[in-house]
């Protein structure tokens, strides 16, 4: 008992550091400043790999900064770290992989990713405003890959 006692007393400090970095690194991206927000957050996340939240971050940070590659493997690990009740998490990080496929000149694997979002996100009442983008996204993929839709689920023409 006093091991694990010494072992939480031990971790606190790297943990509050590591949330500072988080911390930091948010306004960083609120200004606009990726480079300084990528370093704060790689910084949390060697204080705290487990953290989901950095993890959805450093990706959103690196798709900012044009490295889709890396934005993925870092929302692919966001997904595994997020716990499975945790929607919003996962809502968020199946958009953030949706968005990052928009910018790689790939619609299949862009229409495939909003796939993938519409379908976990349709039931979630707060998603309804993003589900309507996702839509947009959606449609427009599939145009770019000249992928049809089934009989009965196109848009009316004018």
């Amino acid at each position: 008992m006093r091991i694990i006692g010494v072992m939480v007393l031990t971790l606190l400090p790297s943990l509050a550091l590591a949330r500072d970095h988080a911390d930091a690194a948010r306004h960083e991206m609120i200004r606009g400043n990726y480079a300084a927000a990528e370093t704060l957050l790689r910084q949390s996340i060697a204080g705290f790999y487990g953290d989901p939240r950095a993890r959805f971050d450093l990706a959103s940070t690196l798709r900012e900064r044009g490295k889709p590659q890396e934005a993925l493997k870092e929302f692919a690990e966001t997904l595994k770290l997020t716990r499975p009740d945790d929607k919003k998490m996962v809502s968020d990080s199946l958009y953030g992989i949706a968005l990052t496929r928009d910018g790689m000149s790939d619609p299949i694997a862009s229409a495939a990713a909003w796939d993938e979002y519409i379908s976990f996100a349709r039931n979630i009442p707060e998603d309804q405003a993003a589900l309507a983008i996702a839509r947009t996204h959606h449609e427009e993929a599939q145009r770019l890959a000249g992928i049809r839709r089934p009989p009965g689920t196109q848009k009316a023409g004018r």
